[in-house]
């Protein structure tokens, strides 16, 4: 079901690459009327070889640079 918008979500992560699976879900819900759980967006990036980090990479504490 999600492959036939698999351009559309590859897309908008292109344009903006911090986007959330919850995000993705409410804009494939708002812009093309599909209902999907984040699961299921998870899955299609990775069959599409897409990577998605769960929270931002944490600067390094002045501790580890000594």
């Amino acid at each position: 079901m999600l492959d036939a918008h698999a351009d559309f979500i590859l897309s908008v992560l292109a344009e903006a690459p911090d986007t959330t699976l919850d995000e993705m879900v409410e804009r494939l819900r708002d812009e093309r009327a599909v209902r999907v759980v984040r699961t299921a967006v998870w899955k299609l990036l990775d069959r599409h070889g897409q990577t998605y980090k769960k929270r931002l990479p944490m600067p390094a504490s002045k501790r580890a640079q000594m």
